[in-house]
């Protein structure tokens, strides 16, 4: 698509999922299950160090089990969404195409199932945080709280 929603969508996703295991650090060890939403941002903002808050080392440190798993076959691959290179090749077509004014939007659907799938992992990842939080920090067993079924269906 020219006017590059598809790979804008892709590019959020990743920004979601990054966030979402930086934050479930904070959620997850034990040093911090008594702390206040307050207290754990002036933690995250005073004792962090800038590479610990984005890529690698976010998933490395998040606490989850299988963090490489989910880096490697997920984020890495959102990650190329963010690269200069995708930007100058829309570019390249924008240019080539010679488009002068506002650009033509195309429906394109296989990007669209891209976005959806890639929408469905992230969204069921986020879900297995949550019910590991709920399970390990609030002793909410799993079979009370699945929620991942619910999404299973939805998307």
């Amino acid at each position: 698509m020219f006017s590059g929603q598809y790979d804008i969508v892709m590019r959020e996703l990743r920004t979601i999922l990054e966030g979402a295991f930086y934050h479930f650090r904070y959620d997850f060890e034990l040093q911090y299950y008594d702390k206040t939403v307050f207290e754990k941002n002036n933690i995250m903002e005073n004792n962090t160090k800038v590479k610990d808050t984005y890529g690698k080392e976010v998933f490395k440190k998040s606490g989850y089990n299988n963090w490489n798993i989910i880096y490697k076959d997920i984020y890495r691959k959102l990650s190329y969404y963010v690269h200069s290179g995708l930007g100058r090749y829309n570019a390249m077509r924008v240019n080539d195409a010679g488009y002068n004014g506002p650009l033509d939007t195309e429906f394109d659907l296989n990007k669209i199932t891209k976005c959806l799938a890639m929408l469905k992992k992230v969204v069921l990842i986020e879900v297995e945080l949550m019910e590991i939080l709920l399970q390990k920090v609030y002793g909410i067993e799993k079979n009370e709280a699945s929620f991942q079924c619910i999404f299973e269906d939805i998307i």
